[in-house]
């Protein structure tokens, strides 16, 4: 006689592997999704560090050009009004009386509390800062240089608001 108990295989048996082996294959299965998940999640922050790095150069780069274009409308702004202030200082440089000479001394102290310096003149003609007004041929020297001021010249800001009108000496051309 057949044992049908003990021919059939247990359904419990069989069953009690599968969900060892079912949590095996789950835990890798979620291991390798997390992992791929972090994947992701990391060149997604790498993506957007180099944007933010690339906005805040942007930026750096529009600040720097929107100060940039306020200086220059700044200055375009100040300029005529130092140039006019600076033709009542020459005209005051040529009065004679205290009275002149101290609102001269006056004007200048304010001017260059605001940031406009008298340029400062050396021998050395420099064409960016003096403008000659006046040229004569000496025939001892080997260079142009600057005997003389006629009109200071003054900066703003660094930039030029009227060079210094100068006489300047140069070599005396010599004939063949």
């Amino acid at each position: 006689m057949v044992d049908l108990e003990n021919s059939i295989p247990n359904t419990d048996e069989a069953h009690s592997e599968e969900p060892a082996i079912f949590d095996t294959k789950l835990k890798k299965s979620t291991t390798d999704y997390t992992l791929i998940a972090i994947k992701e999640l990391q060149e997604q922050i790498s993506g957007l560090q180099d944007l933010f790095v690339r906005r805040l150069m942007d930026d750096k780069q529009k600040a720097g050009l929107i100060q940039t274009l306020q200086d220059g409308a700044n200055f375009a702004f100040i300029e005529p009004f130092l140039s006019d202030i600076i033709l009542l200082l020459d005209r005051l440089e040529k009065a004679e009386d205290d009275f002149s000479q101290s609102i001269k001394d006056e004007l200048v102290d304010i001017l260059e509390r605001r940031g406009v310096k008298q340029i400062e003149v050396t021998d050395t003609f420099n064409p960016a800062l003096n403008k000659a007004v006046k040229v004569i041929e000496a025939p001892d020297i080997d260079l142009i240089y600057v005997k003389r001021i006629i009109r200071n010249g003054y900066t703003f800001l660094g930039k030029v608001i009227r060079a210094t009108e100068v006489e300047v000496a140069k070599p005396m051309k010599t004939n063949p």
